[in-house]
Protein backbone atom coordinates (compact mmCIF):
# COMPACT_ATOMS: atom_id res chain seq x y z
CA UNK A 1 0.00 0.00 0.00
CA UNK A 2 3.01 2.28 0.22
CA UNK A 3 4.75 4.01 3.10
CA UNK A 4 2.14 6.68 3.80
CA UNK A 5 -0.88 4.41 3.53
CA UNK A 6 0.74 1.72 5.65
CA UNK A 7 1.17 4.14 8.55
CA UNK A 8 -2.37 5.47 7.97
CA UNK A 9 -3.91 1.97 8.03
CA UNK A 10 -1.79 0.87 10.98
CA UNK A 11 -3.09 3.82 13.03
CA UNK A 12 -6.67 2.79 12.19
CA UNK A 13 -5.96 -0.82 13.11
CA UNK A 14 -3.90 -0.30 16.26
CA UNK A 15 -5.35 2.92 17.67
CA UNK A 16 -8.70 3.54 15.99
CA UNK A 17 -7.64 6.97 14.75
CA UNK A 18 -6.86 8.82 11.51
CA UNK A 19 -3.48 10.32 10.63
CA UNK A 20 -2.73 12.90 7.94
CA UNK A 21 0.60 14.16 6.66
CA UNK A 22 1.46 17.82 6.93
CA UNK A 23 3.69 20.18 4.91
CA UNK A 24 5.19 22.87 7.11
CA UNK A 25 6.35 24.89 4.12
CA UNK A 26 2.97 25.05 2.34
CA UNK A 27 0.97 24.79 5.57
CA UNK A 28 -1.26 22.11 4.06
CA UNK A 29 -2.40 18.73 5.41
CA UNK A 30 -3.17 15.66 3.33
CA UNK A 31 -5.73 12.93 3.94
CA UNK A 32 -5.35 10.29 2.68
CA UNK A 33 -1.70 10.92 3.51
CA UNK A 34 0.98 11.53 0.89
CA UNK A 35 4.75 11.23 1.14
CA UNK A 36 5.47 14.27 -1.04
CA UNK A 37 3.71 17.64 -1.10
CA UNK A 38 2.08 18.14 -4.53
CA UNK A 39 2.65 21.91 -4.23
CA UNK A 40 6.34 22.24 -3.25
CA UNK A 41 7.39 18.60 -3.86
CA UNK A 42 8.93 18.46 -0.39
CA UNK A 43 9.03 15.20 1.50
CA UNK A 44 6.26 14.97 4.11
CA UNK A 45 7.59 13.67 7.41
CA UNK A 46 5.19 15.37 9.81
CA UNK A 47 2.08 13.47 10.87
CA UNK A 48 -0.94 14.68 12.80
CA UNK A 49 -4.08 13.11 14.14
CA UNK A 50 -7.28 14.06 12.35
CA UNK A 51 -10.65 13.93 14.13
CA UNK A 52 -12.83 10.93 13.28
CA UNK A 53 -15.77 13.31 12.72
CA UNK A 54 -16.61 14.93 9.43
CA UNK A 55 -19.26 16.13 7.03
CA UNK A 56 -20.94 14.36 4.11
CA UNK A 57 -20.05 16.24 0.93
CA UNK A 58 -21.74 13.90 -1.55
CA UNK A 59 -23.35 10.47 -1.45
CA UNK A 60 -25.01 7.76 -3.50
CA UNK A 61 -27.27 4.84 -2.70
CA UNK A 62 -26.39 1.51 -4.31
CA UNK A 63 -27.85 -1.11 -2.02
CA UNK A 64 -25.90 0.67 0.73
CA UNK A 65 -25.22 4.36 1.27
CA UNK A 66 -21.74 5.48 0.21
CA UNK A 67 -20.47 8.97 0.89
CA UNK A 68 -17.43 11.18 0.58
CA UNK A 69 -16.85 12.34 4.15
CA UNK A 70 -14.63 15.41 4.52
CA UNK A 71 -12.78 14.95 7.80
CA UNK A 72 -10.69 18.12 7.60
CA UNK A 73 -9.59 20.72 5.10
CA UNK A 74 -6.89 18.16 4.28
CA UNK A 75 -9.38 15.81 2.65
CA UNK A 76 -11.54 12.86 3.49
CA UNK A 77 -12.61 9.32 2.70
CA UNK A 78 -15.22 7.52 0.65
CA UNK A 79 -16.97 5.01 2.86
CA UNK A 80 -20.31 3.53 3.93
CA UNK A 81 -22.85 5.33 6.08
CA UNK A 82 -24.78 3.41 8.72
CA UNK A 83 -27.48 3.95 11.33
CA UNK A 84 -29.40 6.17 8.89
CA UNK A 85 -31.94 5.58 6.12
CA UNK A 86 -31.28 6.86 2.58
CA UNK A 87 -34.16 9.32 2.92
CA UNK A 88 -32.47 11.10 5.83
CA UNK A 89 -29.00 11.47 4.31
CA UNK A 90 -28.15 14.97 3.10
CA UNK A 91 -25.18 17.03 2.05
CA UNK A 92 -23.73 18.67 5.16
CA UNK A 93 -24.74 15.81 7.50
CA UNK A 94 -22.28 15.55 10.40
CA UNK A 95 -20.95 12.03 10.90
CA UNK A 96 -18.33 10.13 12.88
CA UNK A 97 -16.40 6.94 12.22
CA UNK A 98 -17.46 3.68 13.81
CA UNK A 99 -14.44 1.37 14.00
CA UNK A 100 -14.66 -2.40 14.22
CA UNK A 101 -13.66 -3.87 17.58
CA UNK A 102 -9.83 -4.02 17.91
CA UNK A 103 -9.74 -7.83 17.73
CA UNK A 104 -11.51 -7.74 14.34
CA UNK A 105 -9.28 -5.13 12.67
CA UNK A 106 -6.94 -6.32 9.94
CA UNK A 107 -5.16 -3.17 8.78
CA UNK A 108 -7.46 -2.12 5.95
CA UNK A 109 -9.88 0.71 5.26
CA UNK A 110 -12.60 -1.81 6.15
CA UNK A 111 -11.50 -1.55 9.78
CA UNK A 112 -13.86 1.42 9.66
CA UNK A 113 -17.24 -0.29 9.88
CA UNK A 114 -19.11 2.84 8.69
CA UNK A 115 -19.76 6.49 9.49
CA UNK A 116 -22.85 7.32 11.58
CA UNK A 117 -24.73 10.59 12.15
CA UNK A 118 -23.79 12.65 15.21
Amino acid sequence: VGVAHEKFLRAIKDQGKFLATSCGKCRKDFLPPKIFCPYCLGELKDWKEVPARGVVETFTVAGEIFAFVRLTSAGGLIHKLGEISPEKVKIGLKVEAVFKPPAERKGSILDIDYFKPV
